[in-house]
């Protein structure tokens, strides 16, 4: 392994503690901001460390740095490389689209996935209309965009401008949302699926 610069070990070192807190590598403008320097100097950084060998950066991805110097033992880097950092988005503002920038919350690690695991994003659940399903309020729900379900799918629908977690029902040439709470009705009205629920997420006090 060739030699680093001091910046480059500083900056190495800062992506290592990052990974190691978050699960997840950060972005260039994340590394930027923690050593006050502007993002072309940090890229130049970057650069030399993935010529000299200690991280590699995936293509199109905002957070696709890859350790490859072992500062760890070698089940703890598969497992690293085998995570990935999916956006978690809030509630929709009216007008708003759901996947806006100022929509972003921040980003949750998540086990990589087969295929574009660019179309995975999470969002927070909001009442109590999933519960039988056991999905509850401040539940965190894994999405894969796709525009299209199976009957009795869980989805993300969109109502206007709402985002909502709901189960798909096929019943002849009608398909409508089904909540997963006696108390509530079916949604009958137009909808728009936007993704279907891979995982969940639970914070526990």
């Amino acid at each position: 392994m060739k030699t680093i610069s001091p910046k480059q070990q500083k900056i190495y070192d800062f992506i290592k503690s990052f990974m190691k807190a978050n699960n997840y590598p950060p972005t260039f403008r994340e590394i930027a901001v923690n050593f006050r320097d502007n993002l072309g100097t940090v890229q130049v950084a970057m650069k030399g460390l993935i010529k000299k060998g200690y991280i590699e950066k995936g293509e199109g991805l905002a957070r696709g740095i890859i350790l490859t110097h072992k500062f760890e033992n070698p089940e703890a880097l598969r497992i690293k490389s085998a995570t990935q950092a999916v956006p978690l988005y809030g509630n929709v503002a009216a007008g708003e689209p759901i996947f806006a920038d100022s929509n972003l919350q921040g980003y949750l690690p998540f086990a990589a996935l087969k295929g574009n695991d660019e179309n995975v994003f999470c969002l927070r659940v909001v009442g109590d209309s999933m519960i039988e399903k056991g999905i509850f309020e401040n539940d965190v729900v894994f999405v894969r965009k796709q525009s299209s379900a199976d009957d009795g799918s869980i989805v993300i629908a969109l109502l206007g401008d709402e985002a909502t977690v709901k189960i798909f029902k096929k019943d002849r040439n009608k398909v409508y949302l089904k909540p997963a709470n006696s108390r509530y009705k079916n949604i009958q009205g137009p909808f728009e699926i936007i993704g279907k629920v891979i995982g969940l997420k639970r914070e526990i006090d």
